[in-house]
């Protein structure tokens, strides 16, 4: 079960630097729209892109961030040996 729990520390570890990136890439199509470079066609097409992203990597990180990593450590602690002779004795 460690294993559980060290799979959603490394998958929540590369998912949230992603979801960083992707907000900046917002920025920069918000930036380059209020400048002029960008067309409100381009706009629209770079904010629908990066908007599907953002929610798509946030989805994909919430269960591991938060459910399974809180299980995992859980079922660790629950299935040690140490646990077992706790509660039925040597």
């Amino acid at each position: 079960m460690n294993s559980v729990a060290v799979v959603a520390m490394i998958t929540s570890g590369a998912l949230l630097p992603l979801m960083e990136l992707v907000f900046g890439k917002f920025v920069t199509v918000f930036q380059e729209f209020t400048v002029g470079k960008a067309s409100a066609e381009d706009f629209r097409a770079s904010i629908n892109q990066y908007t599907c992203v953002f929610s798509f990597s946030y989805l994909l990180s919430f269960p591991w961030t938060d459910h399974v990593a809180i299980t995992g450590s859980t079922l660790s602690i629950f299935s040690s040996p140490s646990f077992f002779l706790f509660i039925y004795g040597p």
